[in-house]
């Protein structure tokens, strides 16, 4: 169970870290193309939710990595995934993407898996 919990943490990590990154550093046009949403909503927002998205990214594994961390930073990244994901299920829905959706639920499946985890550890 030790490496599964391990893997999701990585997955949430990559995931997360790469996704705020393209967030961040992409222009909103080209954003855009692969993130339809980007245009609804103020090119500050998009910026700070990729920014957030880099913090909770880092604070989702760097716990266990960095032992003089505290365990509850993961548990404190994992409840800011839990937020972001049921704002981008609303959105997804709103906007009828729901093959998104799905890979939003299965985020918030690994999210969870992860919290119940992190419970045992801190």
């Amino acid at each position: 169970m030790n490496i599964l919990f391990w893997i999701a943490q990585i997955l949430l990590s990559v995931i997360f870290t790469l996704v705020g990154f393209m967030k961040v550093s992409q222009p909103i046009l080209k954003l855009s193309k692969n993130m339809g949403w980007v245009n609804d909503f103020p090119t500050l927002f998009v910026r700070g939710l990729g920014f957030l998205e880099i913090i909770i990214g880092l604070l989702i594994l760097l716990p266990r990595l960095i032992k003089t961390l505290p365990m509850s930073l993961m548990t404190y990244g994992g409840y800011a995934i839990v937020i972001i994901m049921v704002g981008a299920v609303g959105v997804h829905i709103k906007r009828g993407e729901f093959s998104t959706v799905i890979m939003n639920l299965i985020i918030l499946g690994l999210t969870a898996f992860v919290l119940y985890k992190a419970k045992s550890l801190t």
